[in-house]
């Protein structure tokens, strides 16, 4: 069952070299603009894995800044995520290595899809202070909702 975790770990990592910063607006409003540079911070889901419930928590420090011309350049200091099973009563936190990346994005306002080098997010909140982004996960057999949120 480690290894189960383990790589479920590895998948949201995956995903968090892209995530997370919590927010104390609970509108849902996209009425913010996404270029700029963000900070990033707290990431959780849920999901399925191996026929059982997960759940996804994270914490990460760095910065994504989105340019006009349609590129972007994330750097991720660090952080973690735990994957828990509540049904075997585990969980392995697992710490987010520093990384650098830059990429392509398009992020069209009125259908608040937000996709990153192919891959497609939806921006459930985005104003002047505050970005939330769910991530839609079917991966290695892993099924997730996984919200990563941002600030400035």
């Amino acid at each position: 069952m480690k290894k189960t975790i383990f790589k479920l770990s590895f998948i949201l990592i995956a995903f968090l070299s892209f995530t997370a910063c919590s927010s104390d607006d609970s509108s849902d409003a996209t009425t913010g603009t996404l270029e700029g540079v963000w900070n990033t911070g707290k990431t959780y889901g849920t999901g399925t894995g191996s026929g059982l419930n997960l759940t996804f928590e994270g914490d990460s420090e760095g910065t994504v800044n989105f340019k006009s011309d349609g590129t972007y350049d994330s750097n991720l200091i660090g952080g973690y995520v735990t994957v828990t099973i509540p049904a075997l009563n585990q969980n392995q936190t697992t710490p987010i290595e520093p990384v650098s990346e830059s990429g392509i994005y398009t992020y069209n306002a009125a259908t608040d899809d937000l996709v990153l080098d192919g891959e497609t997010s939806k921006v459930v909140l985005l104003n002047a202070n505050n970005m939330k982004i769910k991530t839609l996960v079917d991966q290695d057999g892993v099924i997730a909702e996984i919200y990563t949120e941002y600030n400035r």
